[in-house]
């Protein structure tokens, strides 16, 4: 059974009551929480697909990739998202190891992806969830966990700087089963 404060008090009550046992106010379920990372996670593959359509139309060019995204702002890119990676995974006191970074499409977004392994159980997904069982919103907080300490202004400021509109943080298990997805967008 998962807990929350009740809105209104500030008593724990349980997240399947109509009303605090407490004070009587309505419970608020956060479903929309379940539900936005679902959204986004869909955006985030609808975005591959529409991506690798275009990657695969030769007669299709951006000219933002024509213009000013060379073999040397490339590199540039890489490299700063490596020092990321690898700056991330020392503050995480060895608990995320940073494995990779890599371009994944070029248009219509310009997107890269960094790869983290990780065995900390903090930030293990846990088996069986369904929306809305307790294991479902174990994952949904361990995802926002992975997305708050991955998508960092520092992180935007590097996409800025490069161009990039989009950069996913797959954080994988050490067999290479993902645990969380996390996708930044140098806008929001």
């Amino acid at each position: 059974m998962a807990l929350m404060k009740c809105k209104e008090c500030g008593k724990e009550v349980s997240t399947k009551a109509k009303e605090c046992p407490n004070c009587g106010a309505p419970v608020k379920r956060s479903s929309s929480i379940g539900s936005g990372c679902l959204t986004i996670i869909a955006i985030f593959f609808v975005i591959g697909i529409i991506g690798s359509w275009f990657d695969n139309d030769k007669s299709y060019k951006s000219t933002k990739t024509q213009s000013s995204y060379t073999n040397s702002s490339y590199a540039g890119a890489i490299s700063d998202l490596q020092k990321y990676g690898r700056a991330l995974s020392t503050s995480t006191d060895g608990n995320v190891k940073f494995v990779s970074a890599a371009q994944t499409t070029k248009s219509p977004l310009n997107a890269f992806k960094l790869v983290f392994k990780t065995d900390h159980e903090a930030l293990m997904s846990v088996s069986g969830a369904e929306p809305g069982n307790t294991a479902y919103y174990h994952n949904v907080g361990r995802t926002l966990t992975w997305s708050t300490k991955f998508c960092t202004k520092e992180l935007k400021k590097i996409m800025l700087q490069h161009e990039i509109d989009l950069v996913s943080g797959d954080l994988a298990n050490f067999d290479g089963e993902t645990q969380s997805m996390s996708p930044c967008f140098a806008n929001e």
